[in-house]
This record gives structure tokens, C-alpha cells and sequence, in this order.
């Protein structure tokens, strides 16, 4: 509004104008589109942290995991693309009241919704229950195998009802042996390292937890395909009976304290660092935990809660009346509730992605104003790291181009000669330009291109078939990747091409003079 009104900023003023726009252009491109917003959460404790992290993506949130407060401090002054703040109160670096004194006093978060996790002194061990999903959700995330799985029926209207009905069923039979087949490998991966776990069961409680197992093993199936009564019956028939089967047993088939939980937990944490190095695996990993809720399934949660540390909390933020304490969540729905109760009020929602992609360009377009020297007296500084990272989204780029053109350093020429030699993926008007933009940057502060881009460069000027952007890299190529040492030889040894002379044109006859008139 400020920039937009015919009364110049004041100059008191001018970097603050300057960070909230560097902070609405710093939206990470790499966040998912679908995602319903996101969320900071800081926790020291790993596996608390994991928990949590997996609710609030269940619920559709994009989540950055920090483990001190320091870390959470300085992601909300880099970008302004987060939504709420879940903060566990056993976060160090600073203590909890001056991490919430910061975040509330700074305009940059205090309009975002700050949950503070009211946590036990003691981290809890999980159920063994929980953790079996934990070990699940791993092995589903690190099958090799592909489910062939058959899409579901779709009648065609040219076919008779009675080949409509016999299509329909060996579909679901062949979905059915899709699931029944890929549900028994996945069972008997989890089986081996159950039965490599010092566990004592008694004959109930193996029928338990075998019961336990294929209900997780299913449950997880079907968060990665839909499983209905009509595209595979026999599958979901094998759910309600199992359902069925775990509400029957006795109570001697309960097991709770006892078992090795910990030892679990170990191999877990191992598990999930094998995991952690291939991204489409983790990812996998993260979407599968976030979709298989263990108390919507009927098992053993711990529900902790200290209703004491909550009441302390509640007083310590007394100043602090829109910070919102709630429970360790133990389930989705727990946080879901948390989160109704808050989001009730229309200005606390989560900005849809579309809403921040437009907010950055906006951003992008006033700091490439003040870059060219259309809104003058502006120090863009602060601003040039998250310009170059614009000229990675697509929808940013011919913008960025203009603006980070204007800053000296050799890391802009790189950037932009970069994008220039980017290949298809990249407009070739928009290349055109970024290799005039270096063209310009070298004539007026020298040559920062490395030698590692010289040979591309080079490569790039013989064989780019726009005609255009070849003549660039030609002319960049003669500016940064030729040696002077080197001129003379290239002339010594240069060979043009002979072309012959034309013959000559044959003189045209003579006019005849006109006869002279009387």
C-alpha cells in the first residue's frame, strides 16, 4: 500500500518495506502445491518430533522440523510462507517464554496461529502398537516390488450386461490378488524383525497381534490405493473381519508393559536413517505416517497427559492470550480439533498456495522496480540471495532476470549464465535475455565465470540451435573463455575459405545514336 500510494515512503521506513517484501518473495518453491499450508515445528526430541510432524501432515500441512528455538527464529525471519507455529515447550535456545516473547513481539509471526505442546518431562515410549505402524510404514515406503494393481471397473456401455458383469469380476479378482499378494510379502518382512525381538507372548496375545498386523498391513495398502467394497470385495471383506476379530478376543490377549519397545525403537531409528537418504523413499515414508492414523485403527496409543504442566503453562503465557496450550497429540483427531477451534476465525487460515505464489510475484515485480531504478533510494542488499533462487521458479524468472542483473558480485554472472545454459527447461527469449544480462555484467565489472562453466559455454556456442542465443554464447565465449596469450596462434592458424572470384559480366551492346530530327 505504502509503495503503491503517490506519497513517497519515508525513508525511516524503506528497509522494513524492503525485508516484508524479500520475506514474501522467499516462499520455497520446492514446498508441495497441494498442501493445505505450512507448518513450523520445533522439538528437541526426535522421535516426539516425528510423531507430531506425521499428524500435521496427515492433515494436510507441508511441515519444517527445527530442535531449538534459534533455528525456529530464524526460518520466520527468512520467508513469511508459514502458516502456524507448533512449539513443544522443551525447546531449548532460548527458553520457551523468550521464544514466545520474540515470535509474539515480531510482526512477522504474531499473526500466525503459536500452539505450545504442554509435553512430559520425560519422553514417553510409544506403544508397541504404535510402533509397529512406525516399522510398517517403513516397509511399505521400501518396497521394490510395484503393486500391479488392475484399475477399478468401469462398464462399457458397447458391451452386453451380462460381459459388463463377468468384466467387473475378474477385475476385482485380479485387484483382490494384487493386495492379497502384496500384503503377504509386506507381512512377512514385518514378521522377520518381529521375530528378531526378545518377545514373550502368550497364545492370545500372538493371535493379537498377528490380527494387529495384517489390520496395519492393509490399513497401509489402502492409503496408497482406495479399497472399496465394489473394486475389491474380497479385500474388504478381509478388513471387516479382522476388525471384527481384534474387538473379540479376551482380555488375556492385552499386552502392554513388558515388551521391548525400546529395542524397537532402535531399530527404527536405523531404519529411518537408510530411509532418510533416498528423498522419493522419505517422502513416501512421510505421506504413508501421515495417512494411517493409529487410533482411528483401534490400537494401543499412549495417551499421556500431564494436566498440571498444562495449567502452568496456561499461566506463564497469561500475557500472551493468543497463544494456544494443548496436549501431546497422541492422534490426528486430537490435533484436528485443536486446530477447528482455532481456525474458526476466518483471519487465522492458512493462505492457499495460489494466494502466496501471487503475494511473491507482486513482491518480485516492486523489488525489480527498485533494482532498475524506477523506485529509487531503496538498498537491495539484503535481497539478492532470494532474487537468484527466483530465477529457479518458472513463473519468476523473466523478473528475476531484470533484478539481479543490477548487483555486482560474480555469484549473479554465475547464476545468470546458468540459466542461460539451462537447456530446454528454460523459455529461449527469456535464455536470450540472460545471456545478454551476462554479456552487459562482464563489459561492466569483468569476468567472474568460472572454469567450470567455460567448457559448457563453449560446447553450448557450437551446437545451441537458436540461431539468436548461438550468437550470444559466441560473443560470451570470445569475452570469457578465449585466452589472449593464445590470439596470435589462432590467427597463425587460421585457414579461411578461398572463394573463387565471379566472372566477369559481359558489357551490354552499345545503344545505337538516334538518328538526328530535321
Amino acid at each position: 500500500a505504502l509503495l503503491r500510494s503517490p506519497v513517497a515512503v519515508p525513508p525511516a521506513a524503506r528497509q522494513t518495506v524492503v525485508d516484508v517484501l524479500r520475506r514474501a518473495l522467499a516462499a520455497d518453491p520446492g514446498a508441495p502445491g497441494e498442501a493445505k499450508g505450512t507448518a513450523l515445528l520445533a522439538d528437541p526430541v526426535k522421535f516426539r518430533s516425528e510423531n507430531t510432524a506425521a499428524h500435521l501432515r496427515g492433515l494436510g500441512y507441508n511441515v519444517e522440523q527445527f530442535a531449538s528455538g534459534r533455528e525456529l527464529l530464524k526460518r520466520v525471519a527468512r520467508a513469511s510462507d508459514f502458516d502456524l507455529i507448533v512449539l513443544d515447550r522443551h525447546t531449548p535456545n532460548p527458553e520457551l517464554i523468550d521464544i514466545v516473547a520474540a515470535l509474539q513481539s515480531d510482526p512477522r509471526a504474531a499473526a500466525r496461529p503459536l500452539f505450545v505442546v504442554a509435553s512430559s518431562d520425560k519422553p514417553r515410549v510409544p506403544t508397541f502398537d504404535q510402533l509397529l505402524l512406525r516399522t510398517a510404514a517403513l516397509i511399505a515406503a521400501t518396497e521394490n516390488d510395484t503393486v500391479e494393481l488392475p484399475p477399478p471397473f468401469v462398464p462399457d456401455p458397447r458391451l452386453t450386461p451380462e460381459e459388463n458383469a463377468a468384466n467387473r469380476k475378474t477385475t476385482q479378482e485380479r485387484r483382490d490378488n494384487s493386495f492379497r499378494s502384496a500384503a503377504a510379502v509386506r507381512t512377512q518382512r514385518l514378521q522377520r524383525v518381529i521375530d528378531a525381538l526378545p518377545l514373550t507372548l502368550n497364545d492370545d496375545q500372538k493371535r493379537l497381534m498377528s490380527a494387529r498386523i495384517q489390520l496395519i498391513v492393509y490399513a497401509l495398502l489402502e492409503a496408497e490405493f482406495p479399497i472399496s467394497k465394489a473394486s475389491a470385495p474380497e479385500t474388504y471383506d478381509e478388513l471387516q473381519r479382522t476388525r471384527k476379530l481384534i474387538a473379540l478376543q479376551p482380555v488375556t490377549a492385552t499386552y502392554g508393559a513388558g515388551l521391548p519397545s525400546t529395542d524397537l525403537m532402535k531399530l527404527i531409528d536405523r531404519f529411518e536413517l537408510d530411509v532418510a537418504k533416498v528423498k522419493t523413499a522419505q517422502d513416501r515414508y512421510d505421506t504413508l505416517r501421515g495417512r494411517v492414523d493409529p487410533a482411528e485403527l483401534g490400537l494401543n496409543v499412549e495417551t499421556y497427559r500431564d494436566r498440571t504442566v498444562e495449567a502452568q503453562l496456561v499461566r506463564a503465557l497469561t500475557g500472551y492470550p493468543e497463544v494456544k496450550v494443548i496436549a501431546e497429540p497422541y492422534s490426528r483427531l486430537v490435533l484436528e480439533s485443536e486446530f477447528n477451534a482455532t481456525f474458526a476465525d476466518p483471519m487465522k487460515l492458512p493462505r492457499s498456495p495460489a494466494v502466496k505464489q501471487a503475494d511473491a510475484r507482486t513482491a518480485l515485480e516492486f523489488l525489480r522496480r527498485m533494482a532498475i531504478g524506477e523506485l529509487p533510494g531503496y538498498d537491495l542488499t539484503s535481497t539478492e540471495t532470494d532474487l537468484r533462487a527466483a530465477l529457479r521458479v518458472p513463473a519468476l524468472a523473466s523478473a528475476a532476470i531484470d533484478a539481479v542483473e543490477r548487483f555486482k558480485g560474480g555469484e549473479t554472472q554465475i547464476a545468470l549464465l546458468q540459466y542461460a545454459l539451462g537447456g530446454e527447461g528454460n523459455p529461449v527469449e527469456l535464455r536470450v535475455r540472460a545471456a545478454d544480462a551476462v554479456i552487459r555484467h562482464v563489459r561492466a565489472y569483468g569476468s567472474a565465470v568460472p572454469v567450470t562453466l567455460q567448457a559448457p559455454l563453449s560446447a553450448q556456442a557450437e551446437s545451441e540451435p537458436n540461431a539468436e542465443l548461438r550468437g550470444k554464447f559466441l560473443a560470451l565465449k570470445g569475452i570469457v573463455a578465449n585466452k589472449p596469450a593464445e590470439f596470435v596462434d589462432l590467427l597463425k592458424g587460421y585457414s579461411p575459405t578461398l572463394v573463387p572470384p565471379a566472372e566477369p559480366k559481359k558489357d551490354a551492346e552499345p545503344k545505337k545514336d538516334a538518328e538526328p530530327k530535321p
